[in-house]
Order: structure tokens, then sequence, then C-alpha cells
């Protein structure tokens, strides 16, 4: 062992210390094998060993890792404030927001289906159900019709894109619908039969399954209009306003376009409508969706729109806290996953970004948690520095610097190095010795 009660009793605050120590039985000593060993400093013998080099030598260790901390170390805490505050930014909207209105018309040619007598009786739905082929992927330059009114209406229907990247439109040809559903997708319906047409004219031979089954596709499709004719000319024929939303989309809320454009000046009329979106299900009648019924009850749904938006903006706060925790969590695994393979060696964790949850749930389980600057950059350090870095004295160095420029808010980090250098010195030195007892 290196004694240093020698020179501790040259410091008359310490010497004190020293005797007190002393008269209690005890001695302090520095363990050269934890100590001097992690500077490459050889133990002397005896007495001999100068501790002004041992302390100069520790000096230059940290004022090394010191500068490291303040290049490489502080480019990595940059990193994780700016990806939080940029998942922050993009927030998660309230649900009130999602809400839009979609206005669903039937195309013209669909209008006009009947007179161009375009498609036959319907198919029975328990034969629909029954095939169990499907209309292949194709590629497509163009679609074209041997009538040339419909011919007309293709050139507005589709869009170089629905040529392009038809695959939406093969996929409604093999999908299988209820009734009710298909003047949802009356549009989309319509191009899949313009298509399927075009492959029974045009080419059938190319095609891996036969005519027959290609008939039976267009037919089912006909039937797929069919329903959505008759629903639309229905609804129109009692003022039908709002026609509800889609199973997998509640915040697509759908109204029959002629009636809708028919409101034109009915002031809070969007609103009411997101109000009877929302009501329980149990409560909403079919005779409830007519325009009259809806200008009616305008008010009351409104008020029903008004407390659910309310309720949207106050984020329940276990909700807010684990979205937060979230965030900060996907950050620091971006700092890991891009970090410089030199800086890996200062972290105790390499590149093994899946233990790192659990670690940022435990770091923060106490500690304030928000979405502005100040908060971004503390957990930024308890993060960066208390966990990535947690193998350095980084931590306790910004901790040490908060410190002393909390004390003169004018000082910059270079007027306080010198004494977060000392006290990270006699730090290393309390951490290498231990008391003894005197024999």
């Amino acid at each position: 062992m290196y004694s240093v009660y020698s020179k501790l009793v040259n410091n008359a605050s310490i010497e004190q210390l020293a005797n007190d120590l002393v008269n209690s039985g005890k001695t302090i000593d520095f363990d050269t094998d934890r100590g001097l060993s992690v500077l490459n400093i050889a133990p002397a013998d005896g007495q001999g060993q100068d501790f002004t080099t041992v302390i100069s030598k520790v000096s230059q260790a940290l004022l090394s890792e010191v500068n490291l901390y303040k290049n490489d170390f502080k480019g990595q805490l940059v990193s994780f404030i700016d990806t939080a505050k940029l998942l922050l930014s993009s927030g998660e909207p309230s649900t009130a927001s999602k809400f839009n209105i979609v206005e669903l018309d039937l195309p013209d040619l669909l209008k006009e289906a009947k007179d161009l007598n375009l498609f036959q009786d319907p198919i029975n739905y328990n034969e629909i159900r029954n095939i169990d082929y499907e209309l292949p992927m194709v590629e497509l330059d163009i679609v074209t019709h041997p009538d040339a009114a419909v011919n007309r209406h293709i050139k507005t229907l589709f869009t170089a894109n629905d040529l392009k990247n038809p695959v939406d439109y093969i996929n409604m040809a093999n999908t299988i619908l209820d009734k009710e559903e298909c003047i949802f997708y009356a549009e989309t319906i319509l191009k899949s039969w313009l298509i399927a047409t075009y492959l029974k004219n045009e080419r059938l031979a190319t095609l891996s399954i036969n005519a027959k089954q290609l008939d039976n596709i267009i037919w089912k499709l006909e039937t797929y209009l069919f329903h959505a004719i008759e629903a639309y000319e229905q609804y129109v024929s009692i003022n039908k306003l709002y026609l509800g939303t889609l199973k997998n989309d509640p915040y697509s809320v759908y109204v029959l376009k002629p009636v809708f454009d028919s409101c034109d000046n009915e002031i809070g009329l969007v609103d009411a409508i997101y109000g009877y979106s929302i009501k329980d299900k149990n409560t909403k009648a079919p005779g409830d969706t007519t325009k009259d019924i809806f200008l009616a009850n305008k008010q009351e749904l409104i008020k029903i729109w008004d407390t659910y938006v309310i309720g949207t903006q106050v984020e329940n706060p276990i909700h807010r806290r684990n979205r937060l925790i979230d965030i900060y969590t996907r950050s620091l695994e971006e700092v890991l996953r891009n970090m410089p393979e030199e800086l890996l060696s200062y972290c105790s964790y390499g590149d093994n970004i899946p233990v790192l949850a659990d670690k940022v749930r435990d770091r923060l389980v106490s500690i304030r948690l928000d979405d502005d600057l100040e908060c971004i950059e503390t957990i930024g350090i308890e993060l960066v520095a208390g966990i990535l870095f947690d193998t350095t004295n980084y931590y306790k160095f910004i901790k040490l610097c908060e410190k002393y420029l909390a004390e003169d808010s004018e000082k910059t980090v270079d007027d306080i190095i010198s004494f977060v250098l000392t006290e990270l010195v006699v730090d290393f030195f309390m951490s290498k010795t231990k008391i003894f007892k005197i024999q």
C-alpha cells in the first residue's frame, strides 16, 4: 500500500481530520493495486513514489477524457436532442383532428348505366361467395371498351397511375363485399369492371383463367355495381345525408354529395355530422340520417362533438408518459445506431440496441417528462451521459459543470473547467482509498 497520511497533514484542515482518524485507531491508505495501475504507474517501493507525479498523471488522464466529452460525446448528446425534437414535433394528433368528410357520388358512367344497358341482372350472393379463382395481376398500357360512349368516360376515369399500378382494381375484382358496402367502393368497382371487360375483349388468350371464370368475375363486379346504383338512387330519393364510416377507418365520415351540397349554407352541419358519427352505435336509427332529421337535431349533435373535442385535447397522463418514454427511447436507439465505431468502446452496450428500452424506463422512472426544450436536454443528459457513456465520468462532468455555472451565470465551461477537474481528481483518489484500523 502507498501511504498518503504524510501528504495529508500538510493542510491544516486535513491535518485535523487525519489526527481524528489516528485517535480513533484508523488511517487512510491509497490502494495502488486499484489506483496507480489504471494509470499505468507501477507502485514504488516504500514511500519513494512522488505523489505529485501521481496527481499529474491522474490530471492528464482526466483532461484527455474531458476533451473527449467536449467534442465527440457532446456531438452524440446534440444528436439525441435533435432526434427527440423531430419526433416530438411530429407528435400524435388528437383523434378529433383525424376526422374528415368524404363526399360520395356515383361516377357519371354509373348514372347512365341503365340507359346504356351495361350490366346483367345481379348474381345471387351465395354464388359470389363460391367464386374461388381470381383475376390475375396484369400490366396495362390502355383500357378500352367497344362502346364509344363508355370509352369517353374511360378517358376521364383513369389516370396514368391507374394504368401503371392497377393493383387496387385487380384486388377489388377478387374481393368479396357485402351489399351495403358496394356504394362506398363504387368508383373502384367500376374501374375493376372496365379492366376485366377489356381483358375479356382484348387479352383473354394471355390470362391464366378461362373465359367462363372471367365472365363470372365480371358478373360479380356487375352485381356490386347494381347494388351501388340501387342504394344511391334510394338514398337520393329520401335525402339521405349521412352514409356512415368504414370498419377499418372510423375517421372518414361519408356523406351523399348531392344532399350535402344542398346544405351548403348550413353553419355547423359538419360538426353535427361528426357528432352523429361518434354516437353510441346502439342509439343510431336508420331514419336519423336524412337531411331534415340532421337539421332538426343539429344543435344537440354539435354539443356531442364539442364534448368529444374537449375530451381529446386532454391526453391521458399515463398514455402521455408512455408515449414520451417511447420517443426518448427511440431517440437514444437512433444515437447508438449511428454512433461512430471509435466511440462504441466507451459505451456499456456496444451496439446492443435491444437492451436499452428497460434501461431507459428505469432511468426515467422518477424524472418529470415533458416535450419542451429544457426537458429534452435534461433527458438527453440522463440517457446519453447516464446510460450510453456510463463507463466514463461524462455524467459527473456535466453535473459538476452545472453546479459551478449555476453559481455564476456569466462564466463559461472554460472558465470553470479547472474547478471541475480538481473535483474529478479528488473523486478519483477518494474512490481508490481505504480506511484501515491501526494495529
